[in-house]
């Protein structure tokens, strides 16, 4: 992740690949609050596929699904925080980085408004049901 965008309402603050057919941003509150998203985009900025999972130091634990919004246990989701060559840990977010929107990114980030708004089956997330009764 390379190109930092604007916040969805319920987010952090989006990264994108330099490509800008991979964004990821942490959902911070509603209903999806504290889990990570990220969605794959077709080269015209259209939703391909989301990822939800929750980060947990560094392995993660998810779900994806595609446009029709289906998610089973079939698609199972198992993420690695990598680090640099120092040996931190990597964020989603770039602190320092500016903040970009290209026209691309403005229905970018509308589709993962749109998304982050949708509630995630936290069912099908590892530990989900452990969280929700701390």
């Amino acid at each position: 992740m390379e190109v930092a965008g604007n916040a969805t309402s319920n987010g952090s603050g989006a990264m994108y690949s330099s490509d800008y057919q991979y964004s990821c941003e942490h959902i911070v509150r509603g209903v999806n609050g504290g889990l990570v998203m990220c969605l794959k985009y077709y080269p015209d900025g259209s939703f391909k596929r989301a990822n939800f999972f929750e980060l947990s130091v560094k392995d993660g634990e998810g779900y994806a699904y595609g446009p029709n919004g289906s998610g089973s246990n079939s698609d199972n989701l198992h993420v690695k925080r990598v680090t640099n060559t120092a040996g931190d840990f990597t964020g989603l977010y770039l602190k320092s980085a500016p903040a970009i929107e290209p026209e691309r990114l403005q229905r970018m980030r509308q589709v993962a408004e749109d998304i982050s708004l949708q509630p995630v089956d936290r069912s099908l997330i590892s530990g989900a049901e452990q969280n929700a009764n701390d």
